[in-house]
């Protein structure tokens, strides 16, 4: 008879959601839920790096498996392809009943007001997956299926004149020199009318002109454009080969449920999920509507014929059917994606090889663009993180995608897509994919619990307010306080279309005129 002990760390926590959920005589219920938790979210862990000590709670293996035995053991089997002979069966099931344990202990800290028994409860039929862990959430999913296997790159050097110096001499940055720069990501501040759109607009005016159109970008414009704006882009949209995209008067040419694998079940969920999540984020709506969400959700694609995907217009029907008359927030939002159609219905596997300009309009309610946006950056997210990473050859990493988000601060400001942004900075850099960030004040740039411009290795200041926080500029630019008086100094002087940089072809605190795509015209 085999004996499994958990490690000294978490022999506490079985006690504690034994006390929970009520299962303090039967506390390898609790045992048997955390390695059902773990092993759903897809997530193969090794025995060298994850294996931890068995001085805690211990088990006898007919004890914590029961009559399903042979079920826990061959979930094991088939996860981790081994024979039921292998002598590392039960080392897998310890560390994933420890890993199990381990994440319960975050989503419930994240949720203090849950009650843990009813939720846990709510769930039992659809099983213990249906229990998101809060501090994991919008990493990439796993998809057998994606619908864009991989997608052209420009492979060499994008070298940017981001501007002219106090001498009259042209600054060129190789954004994608891998010698040079860790990433390719950019991050712009600066108040209304210092220029920081038009020194935007040129950016990707020139990695257009100088990749032949191989790296495409998409530009997310959460405030919308007015007629004057309209007009006054046409130029760009036309020596870029851009396609205005005015929702809701024409629908973003993507389906947002398009990244989840239609094929594996078990990836399926886990997309499922995600897509919930997103739909809900922005009212933290509560588990038993996000279950409900999740539950249509999965109506919907069984709905399907092989490889075809729903409509949020759909979701909304489901959903709306199965709660009556009851109106809740994702059902407001829902209602908002859908009448009119803010989405495509076509999955639209050419959505990458092409040039948008996403401008959402006033008209369209701050939850609905919110969820939007959130949806978009997501399903670009998921598409690039199934491809393969990017070739780097003499040290020029290929670029095959620019995502620019102009008003960032107001996604900085919700905590969930705070996350996808900071996950997206820390992992797509690898597939050739450069994330350009513009806002008004340096402040935006941080949350209590992270600082943006700190992956982003390119940072240009513009004018703003706070010109005399010396402490959040040095911070921003990456200077050292005798460079930040320096600074402090040179920005008493700035002027419209004038910035400084942290750029290693500059001189530090050295005001400069930024490139402006209207002087192409």
């Amino acid at each position: 008879m085999i004996s499994i002990k958990t490690s000294e760390t978490n022999k506490d926590k079985i006690a504690t959601f034994a006390t929970k959920l009520g299962l303090v005589r039967n506390d390898n219920i609790v045992a048997r839920l955390a390695f059902s938790y773990s092993i759903s979210k897809g997530r193969k862990l090794s025995l060298v790096k994850d294996l931890k000590d068995s001085k805690g709670k211990e088990y006898k293996e007919d004890t914590l498996l029961g009559e399903r035995k042979n079920f826990y053991l061959a979930v094991i089997c088939q996860f981790y392809e081994i024979h039921k002979s292998s002598p590392d069966i039960f080392k897998y099931l310890k560390m994933h009943i420890d890993d199990g344990l381990e994440q319960m202990d975050v989503f419930f800290e994240s949720n203090p007001n849950l009650d843990a028994f009813d939720f846990i409860i709510q769930n039992i039929e659809r099983g213990i997956e249906s229990i998101e862990q809060t501090s994991n959430t919008f990493h990439a999913v796993s998809n057998t299926n994606p619908l864009v296997k991989d997608k052209g790159a420009f492979g060499n050097f994008i070298n940017l004149e981001i501007g002219i110096d106090s001498a009259g001499k042209k600054i060129v940055v190789p954004i994608n020199d891998t010698t040079r720069y860790n990433n390719s990501h950019i991050a712009i501040a600066g108040q209304s009318g210092s220029g920081k759109t038009q020194f935007a607009l040129d950016i990707l005016y020139q990695i257009a002109q100088q990749s032949n159109g191989s790296t495409n970008f998409v530009y997310l414009d959460f405030k919308g454009l007015n007629p004057d704006d309209e007009r006054n882009l046409q130029t760009f949209f036309q020596q870029t080969n851009t396609t205005l995209i005015n929702a809701p008067l024409t629908k973003f040419p993507l389906n947002p449920l398009g990244f989840i694998d239609n094929v594996n079940e078990t990836n399926k969920k886990l997309g499922i999920g995600r897509f919930a999540e997103i739909i809900s984020s922005y009212h933290d709506a509560g588990s038993s509507r996000i279950i409900q969400l999740k539950d249509a959700i999965k109506t919907c694609f069984s709905n399907k014929k092989s490889g075809e995907y729903p409509t949020i217009e759909e979701i909304y029907e489901e959903v709306k059917n199965n709660s009556g008359t009851a109106k809740n927030k994702i059902i407001n939002t829902l209602d908002g994606l859908s009448d009119p159609p803010v989405f495509d219905s076509d999955v639209n596997k050419d959505f990458l090889n092409q040039n948008y300009y996403f401008s959402l309009a006033g008209t369209l309610s701050e939850d609905v663009r919110f969820t939007a946006i959130f949806l978009i950056i997501n399903y670009i997210f998921q598409q690039f993180m199934a491809m393969p990473d990017a070739v780097v050859v003499n040290g020029a990493r290929s670029l095959r995608y620019v995502i620019l988000i102009d008003e960032a601060q107001i996604l900085f400001r919700e905590p969930a897509v705070a996350q996808v942004i900071q996950v997206i900075l820390e992992q797509i850099r690898s597939k050739g994919v450069a994330v350009m960030l513009v806002a008004q004040n340096i402040k935006e740039f941080y949350t209590p619990a992270f600082s943006f411009s700190s992956l982003c290795e390119l940072s240009f200041l513009l004018n703003i307010k706070e010109k005399t926080n010396s402490k959040l500029i040095n911070s921003f630019l990456g200077y050292s306080e005798a460079e930040g008086r320096k600074l402090i100094k040179s920005l008493e002087s700035i002027d419209t279309g004038q910035a400084v940089a942290n750029c290693k072809e500059l001189k530090r605190a050295e005001l400069f005129n930024v490139s402006q795509f209207w002087k192409r015209k």
